[in-house]
């Protein structure tokens, strides 16, 4: 052998089999990813009745429709907010513990709901429940990411978790309305307080999620500097992601569309139709149900159009499908609307997260996704102000028109930024750090 030639270097680890049919195989999950999946859909059951019901639990407590925009912002605000720093301190020193800090505030802000109604301490619990979407999502999309070896076994874990972690939202949707079914009529609780079980329901399981992950998770993150750390080495700037990360400003438009109807539908149903939380529950896990087992076709999708024309052809139908809602006569018209432009607009999210995250390099992941949520959320975070304020005018219409426009742009946007981008085919994982805490 020469010994001037370099050996070449080693060959990545092979990804998991990938199936080629309709349906992404559950397989192509590495096994490091299935207690991070477990533990979002626990929390996520959670979330599915949080979105139905404590908009409409705040109004019966004798919230306004404004307040009530501003309690839902302070959450948005916050975690889009934290996610950057929160970010580069989990590529520093390690994604799960930040992941596990996410799930218990989520389990804490629980608690605060379920003990108190003074206004400042709802707020609080509303915070907790940003800090925890800070904490939980970059780090946890990050540390997914970097057990995948390829586009296409991206494309299918993600495919895997959106369907399991929806299939648990729907779950939670459905369970909101055990208020009013269950426990108004068979327990005798009153209009206030036969919401407060699910809060409940939400401490125990944020407790159990961060339990899971601390115990069977092994933990991930970036390249450390060498010698002497600096509060300055902390600051992470993803140099290398950044061509991509700035053309996905653009997803602030579709934040602040999206916060200023979405956070409120529930909310909209009931003061356009006077209807019981347990009508509009049924329509929520309805659509989450289908919009779970939607994304179980994005790898297909990806695979036959390309991922940017999935994306794009997806949510810009479900964008006539949202300015046609406040039209439909009844609630039922109106829910199966919802319902449609639910799956439409959500079919493409795996492909989206995939796509996006096979582009920037893979020890600015946790970094890189935090700033790209950040362009989400921050905007996202004012948007219920403005809905809330449109609520209040009587103007229950408007707000669909207002995100139609933004969404419209956003996406239009996004096709012209990235249609002739494509991650690279292959991408080795990334390897388990040591414990921190010297455990196993």
């Amino acid at each position: 052998m020469n010994p001037s030639v370099s050996p070449p270097p080693p060959k990545p680890p092979r990804a998991p089999p990938a199936a080629r049919g309709v349906l992404p195989s559950a397989r192509a999950v590495p096994a490091d990813g299935w207690p991070l999946i477990a533990a979002r859909m626990l929390t996520n059951f959670s979330s599915g009745f949080l979105t139905v019901m404590l908009t409409i639990y705040l109004v019966i407590a004798g919230m306004s429709p404004l307040t009530i925009g501003f309690v839902v912002s302070t959450q948005g605000l916050v975690g889009g907010l934290l996610s950057i720093p929160i970010a580069m301190l989990a590529d520093n020193f390690g994604r799960k513990r930040f992941i596990v800090l996410g799930l218990l505030m989520s389990g804490l802000a629980g608690l605060v709901f379920l003990l108190t109604l003074d206004p400042v301490l709802v707020f609080a619990g509303a915070a907790m429940m940003g800090l925890s979407t800070a904490n939980a999502n970059a780090p946890f999309v990050a540390m997914l990411t970097g057990q995948t070896t390829s586009e296409d076994n991206r494309n299918q874990t993600f495919a895997m978790l959106s369907f399991l972690a929806g299939i648990a939202y729907a779950s939670g949707s459905l369970a909101a309305a055990a208020p009013t079914a269950v426990f108004a009529p068979y327990f005798g609780l009153g209009a206030v307080d036969s919401f407060r079980p699910l809060f409940a329901v939400q401490f125990f399981l944020g407790l159990a999620a961060a339990l899971l992950v601390h115990l069977r998770v092994r933990d991930v993150r970036g390249p450390r500097p060498a010698g002497r750390r600096s509060w300055r080495s902390l600051v992470k700037v993803p140099r290398k992601s950044m061509p991509v990360i700035v053309r996905l400003s653009i997803l602030g438009l579709i934040g602040l569309g999206a916060g200023v109807i979405l956070p409120l539908f529930s909310l909209w149903f009931y003061l356009r139709f006077h209807l019981d939380v347990a009508v509009i529950a049924p329509y929520f896990s309805a659509m989450n149900f289908l919009t779970a087992f939607a994304s179980l076709l994005s790898p297909r999708l990806a695979r036959q159009h390309g991922s940017v024309v999935a994306i794009v052809g997806t949510q810009i139908s479900s964008v006539a499908l949202l300015v046609s809602i406040p039209f439909m006569p009844t609630y039922v018209l109106a829910g199966l609307l919802m319902i449609a432009r639910n799956v439409m607009m959500n079919m493409a999210g795996p492909i989206q997260t995939s796509f996006t995250m096979g582009l920037v390099a893979p020890d600015e992941r946790a970094t890189a996704s935090s700033i790209i949520n950040t362009f989400d959320a921050v905007p996202r975070a004012f948007g219920p102000s403005m809905g809330g304020y449109f609520f209040t005018l009587g103007l229950l219409s408007l707000p669909f028109f207002v995100t139609g426009v933004m969404y419209a742009s956003s996406i239009a946007s996004f096709y012209f930024l990235f249609r002739n981008l494509r991650p690279p085919a292959a991408d080795p994982p990334e390897a388990p750090s040591k414990r921190l805490d010297g455990g196993r």
